[in-house]
């Protein structure tokens, strides 16, 4: 009967040892996608995607209105 309960708790023990270790790998695995992921895209410092261009494209705009208003009220401000 010792020997039944026994071998039943090894079971259980071993059960939860083998979910724990898929549970972890399956996080590691996880973790390693994303570090992929995110090296992948800073190794391609020469393209840009569509949100950096148009991030880019606003801040000249910033930039162009910016200029703009502290020219002197008399001066060509390029209009026409």
């Amino acid at each position: 009967m010792l020997a039944a309960i026994q071998a039943r708790q090894l079971g259980r023990d071993m059960h939860q040892v083998l979910f724990g270790t898929a549970l972890l790998t399956s996080f590691l695995g996880g973790m390693v996608a994303l570090l992929a992921r995110r090296g992948q895209q800073a190794t391609q410092p020469g393209r840009l995607t569509a949100e950096e261009m148009e991030i880019r494209a606003l801040r000249a705009e910033v930039d162009q209105l910016l200029a703009a208003r502290r020219l002197p009220a008399g001066e060509d401000r390029g209009e026409e």
